[in-house]
């Protein structure tokens, strides 16, 4: 009798469940950010590339803020509309866009609260988020030539290059409740990018402005005849970011804004290591900015 050979046992069945060890493509690395990437660029460009910025004395600072709002088509008074169906960089000044950085008081309170539930959350489990609730009082007043003339060179060079034409205007901002003045500061335009995001209530603009401090009392100089603003601020700082929760009582009555300020000294740092060649994050760091944006404006819909 011809020995047989033995029966197979039967293939065991697959279980459904994940993938082990499954790689993020064909190189095993996960592919760059196309948005995260253009902002790179922009800071790229417009910081770490400016050596007038980077040298400037420590009464010059550079803030990177995202505010947001909506982009609105100055033509109709209404929300850009793209055939695009999800969030995208529009090429600077490609477009003839305002943008309202406005949230209602529903959006306000449902981002105080997913904001709060993340502080108590990160006590428990993660990296802290420090909170803050500040109370400030903003007045302006408009320099002249004499004022500009006190300014340091490098400070009227970049007011000279802004674009804008209007006289500089000195915000003197104080403690409501104490009356301390707190700061005198000429904030000026250095470069806007626009992220439309249709799936959203709200889009993003991305600023780098440079803070001047006025070193004389601008209170010598004309005020802007226009109520005070009045700020009711509730500040998040995680890591290198900085979530600004703000309800204003100004000019234009009540309003709400929402920012995501990056720590800009961080950003030069990372951005210096990566033009010398040294290990850095600078990407990553700007990702994480880029990412509290997205996170924010999907929480606010």
């Amino acid at each position: 009798m011809t020995p047989q050979p033995p029966v197979a046992a039967p293939a065991p069945v697959p279980v459904p469940g994940p993938i082990p060890a499954l790689e993020p493509c064909l190189t095993g690395e996960l592919p760059y950010d196309d948005v995260t990437r253009h902002v790179c660029d922009f800071f790229w460009q417009n910081i770490i590339s400016r050596e007038d910025l980077l040298a400037a004395p420590p009464s010059i600072k550079i803030e990177v803020e995202g505010k947001l709002g909506t982009l609105v088509n100055r033509d109709t008074n209404q929300r850009l509309q793209l055939p695009v169906i999800s969030q995208v960089v529009l090429a600077p000044n490609s477009m003839e866009l305002a943008f309202k950085s406005l949230m209602d008081e529903r959006q306000h309170k449902k981002m105080n609260d997913f904001l709060n539930g993340n502080v108590s959350a990160a006590v428990r489990q993660r990296r802290l988020i420090q909170y803050q609730h500040l109370r400030e009082t903003d007045s302006f007043h408009v320099l002249g030539p004499d004022g500009i003339a006190m300014l340091p060179p490098v400070a009227r060079g970049i007011m000279a290059n802004s674009g804008h034409n209007r006289k500089p205007r000195v915000r003197v901002t104080h403690d409501t409740k104490t009356g301390a003045l707190k700061n005198q500061i000429i904030k000026t335009r250095i470069a806007d990018l626009d992220i439309y995001s249709p799936q959203t209530a709200f889009d993003c603009r991305i600023s780098i402005n440079a803070e001047i401090t006025f070193p004389e009392d601008a209170s010598d100089f004309e005020q802007i005849d226009e109520p005070p603003r009045i700020k009711d601020r509730m500040s998040y700082v995680h890591q290198f970011n900085q979530i600004d929760l703000t309800q204003v009582h100004g000019s234009n009555g009540k309003v709400h804004e929402l920012e995501i300020e990056l720590m800009t000294d961080k950003l030069i740092e990372q951005g210096m290591l990566t033009k010398s060649g040294q290990d850095n994050c600078y990407e990553t760091l700007v990702g994480a900015f880029v990412n509290n944006i997205r996170l924010l404006s999907r929480e606010a819909t």
